[in-house]
């Protein structure tokens, strides 16, 4: 696989944020959604990398989701705290 990611490692970024990793089943490179992933929410709700006709991540594209959610988290906590300082 040409993406730098380890899948085992976007499983757990994933299920630390409550979200599951989806991984294509298909098998032969070229075909459809070969080597594509997706991210649902804990009741199984499509939420990144899902299109029309299946899976349209790629491992590189899950890691920046999952670094974009936790740095809003982090901006958000940040920004909580520093209200509860000055308030």
């Amino acid at each position: 696989m040409a993406d730098s990611t380890d899948i085992d490692e976007l499983r757990e970024a994933a299920r630390h944020r409550g979200l599951k990793l989806v991984k294509s089943r298909k098998r032969t490179p070229g075909s459809d959604d070969y080597g594509r992933f997706g991210l649902t929410d804990a009741q199984g709700k499509a939420l990144f990398g899902f299109g029309k006709d299946g899976l349209t991540a790629t491992a590189d594209d899950i890691a920046a989701y999952l670094r974009g959610q936790a740095a809003t988290a982090w901006g958000a906590s940040i920004r909580r705290r520093s209200i509860r300082r000055t308030g």
